[in-house]
Order: C-alpha cells, then sequence, then structure tokens
C-alpha cells in the first residue's frame, strides 16, 4: 500500500519539536541505544560506540560520527517515513525494470517538477500495474512533482529520502547527513519503543535521573549482553 506521506511527514515533525522541546531530559535508556547498536552493526556493516548522552557511529573503518541522544532520537523517529518513501520507490525500480523504461538513473538524478521525457512509458506502465487508482494517482505525483513529497531528490538514489526527513528533523542536509542511515537502521520495535519514550517524557511522565544511575545501568546491560567483562 502506498501511503499518503503527507501526516507520516507531520507526525515526524510534531515528534521533532517534542523532543527540541524536551531536550534537556532526552537521555534515551541504555538498552534503547544497545538495540541499536546492534541494528547499525547489522545495516550499516559497522560498530556503534555508546556512551553517556550520545553514541559514536562509524562509517567506515576510520570516520565516525558523535551523535547526541536528542539527535538520535530524532532521527529514529524518521523511520516511518523513509519507509513510506522507500515504498514508492520500490514501484518504481520494479516498473523501470520490467518494462522498456532504460533511462531512470539519467531522469531522476535530482528534483523533478515535470513529468519525466520518458513518460509516455511510465504511463503505461502506471496504468498496468496492481496499484489501486488513488496509488497510480499518489505514484505519478512521486514521479513528477519532488516538492510535493517533501524536496525528495534523485530517486534513483537509496538515499534520494534524506532530504525529505532531514527537513522534517528541523536541521540542514550538510549538518544531520547521517540521519537518513540511522532511519534506515532502525526497525519497527526500536521506533516504536523510542516513540513510546518521547511521548512518555513530553508528557512529563518520566522522572529525572542521575549520570551516575545512567552509567551504572549502561554498565549492568552491557554485562548482560556480553559487550563487557
Amino acid at each position: 500500500m502506498l501511503e499518503d506521506t503527507q501526516p507520516i511527514y507531520d507526525l515526524l515533525v510534531d515528534l521533532a519539536d517534542r523532543i527540541d522541546a524536551n531536550w534537556q531530559s532526552i537521555s534515551l535508556p541504555p538498552s534503547v541505544k544497545i538495540d541499536f547498536a546492534k541494528l547499525w552493526k547489522s545495516k550499516i556493516h559497522y560498530t556503534a560506540e555508546i556512551s553517556v548522552g550520545q553514541i559514536k557511529l562509524f562509517t567506515s573503518p576510520n570516520k565516525a560520527e558523535y551523535v547526541a541522544d536528542v539527535a538520535l532520537a530524532k532521527a529514529i523517529c524518521g523511520y516511518p517515513l523513509r519507509q513510506a518513501l522507500h515504498a514508492y520507490r520500490d514501484i518504481a525500480v520494479t516498473l523501470a525494470s520490467s518494462t522498456p523504461i532504460t533511462t531512470f538513473e539519467d531522469e531522476f538524478k535530482g528534483t523533478n517538477k515535470t513529468q519525466p521525457p520518458s513518460w509516455k512509458e511510465w504511463e503505461g506502465a502506471i496504468k498496468s500495474s496492481d496499484l489501486s487508482e488513488v496509488e497510480k494517482v499518489r505514484f505519478a505525483k512521486f514521479l513528477c512533482d519532488s516538492e510535493s513529497f517533501h524536496e525528495i531528490k534523485g530517486i534513483h538514489r537509496e538515499d534520494f529520502a534524506a532530504p525529505a526527513l532531514i527537513k522534517a528533523l528541523g536541521h540542514r542536509v550538510d549538518r544531520f547527513g547521517i540521519a537518513e542511515q540511522i532511519a534506515f537502521a532502525t526497525d519497527q520495535t526500536l521506533y516504536d519503543a523510542v516513540f513510546a519514550f518521547v511521548n512518555q517524557k513530553a508528557s512529563g511522565g518520566i522522572t529525572t535521573v542521575s549520570v551516575n544511575s545512567l552509567r551504572q545501568d549502561f554498565q549492568t546491560a552491557l554485562v548482560e549482553i556480553g559487550f563487557a567483562p
């Protein structure tokens, strides 16, 4: 099902605003960061080093970025929007590979504001697809109007959703490019945990804990999963 991405985008903006409004008290539970570190290793294939208040994410053997808990929580909340946008891209890739369309990469390198040159072929592929009538309209708009899809760019690329995610989170693309990778590494279970945490924190349902308590929780969790002696 190709979802209407606007409500998903709006929810992400709201969650990001809530996190920013409570930034002084946002310290993700150790279990959440440990689970994320495992997902990062599984999907990005590099390690993540967790510590109080932040996480160090390796993106290559010799390159890493430090991400504060506030930023990590926001990027994890981007998971549903990335999933929804990639559902559209998956359809585009499938249709391009199963039809005479051979210019997918060339036609979708940047922002699209009009119908691509091979629109006749795309239109035929869309009409003969299994998409519902509503989905066909949404998908056609995805191909022809990047701005209406939150300023996505270069849909032939795996990271095409980055501009939409980072804009919703209230950052500049050149300042938080890793947000797309964080959303990619996230899964539904982790998202649900962070979503619940943010809602509880925003409503004042979580009491403040001390740094020493957090350190003790981290050490205990690490020992339990075998990350430390």
